[in-house]
């Protein structure tokens, strides 16, 4: 005589307890409404869950909506600030490069003026004055003392 192994039980099925001596077996419609209520109950608990999670998170979203408004506005005011400055930079650039080629046009005209300076100075310094040209003549023109 060959003896069959009975099969595991499927897996996610819960085994059905076998029922205490005496007492009575219920038929499948009554498990099935007993699971059915089960199920109703835990769905209600997970909706109410699921309600409170959800008014939860729409308060937080909420609160950071009134934290992020103020900062989102200060951002808007720092770009078109930002955009100013920058115009405001390139201005400044525009009007160094002028400032820089007129420093090297004074820095030409003050060397040129040094030479030239430099040059009467040299001229003056050998060419006699009209009072010692009058001071000369005057020892020539003057009888000595002696």
């Amino acid at each position: 005589m060959v003896t069959r192994k009975k099969k595991p039980p499927a897996l996610g099925r819960a085994r059905p307890s076998s029922p205490q001596r005496g007492a009575p077996v219920p038929s499948s419609a009554q498990e099935f409404t007993v699971v059915l209520e089960d199920l109703r109950s835990h769905f209600k608990a997970f909706g109410e869950a699921l309600d409170l999670v959800r008014d939860e998170m729409r308060r937080g979203f909420e609160q950071v909506d009134r934290r992020l408004a103020p900062l989102e506005r200060d951002v808007a005011g720092l770009k078109t600030d930002m955009a100013q400055v920058k115009t405001d930079v390139a201005g400044l650039k525009t009007d160094m490069a002028q400032v820089k080629t007129d420093v090297a046009g004074l820095k030409t005209d003050v060397a040129l003026i040094k030479t030239a300076v430099l040059e009467e100075h040299r001229e003056l310094a050998t060419k006699v004055s009209r009072e010692e040209v009058e001071r000369i003549v005057q020892r020539a023109v003057s009888p000595s003392r002696s």
